[in-house]
């Protein structure tokens, strides 16, 4: 949108922002589900790892490495719902910035939604 008052440029297409957000939350979400699922899935198999030498061999390389990568992971789905809750909250701002801005000026106003 050009300014009608300084001839500026700014504009957020707010509509297609909330539309890529929502896919990016959604993106978290399976990545979430999946996730729990892999989890799952790993931990019924590790019922079956021996205690004999082999077993116990394994385990000692194998549970260190596993804690660290499900503790990296476990973060990962939270950081995609913040960010979206972030970036929507951003959305409404600009919005609302962009209403408080145009209020009164003639001629101006939202021109992409």
């Amino acid at each position: 949108m050009t300014s009608p008052v300084d001839g500026s440029f700014a504009a957020v297409e707010t509509t297609s922002a909330a539309a890529a957000i929502g896919q990016f939350a959604a993106v978290g979400r399976t990545l979430n589900d999946t996730w729990s699922a892999a989890q799952q899935a790993a931990t019924a198999a590790e019922s079956g790892i021996g205690g004999g030498p082999l077993g116990q061999a394994f385990s000692s390389w194998y549970t260190a490495a596993s804690q660290s990568v499900r503790r990296t992971a476990a973060q990962i789905p939270p950081m995609y719902e913040g960010l979206s809750n972030a970036a929507m909250q951003a959305v409404g701002g600009y919005e609302t910035a962009e209403a408080n801005a145009t209020a009164g000026v003639p001629g101006a106003g939202p021109e992409v939604g």
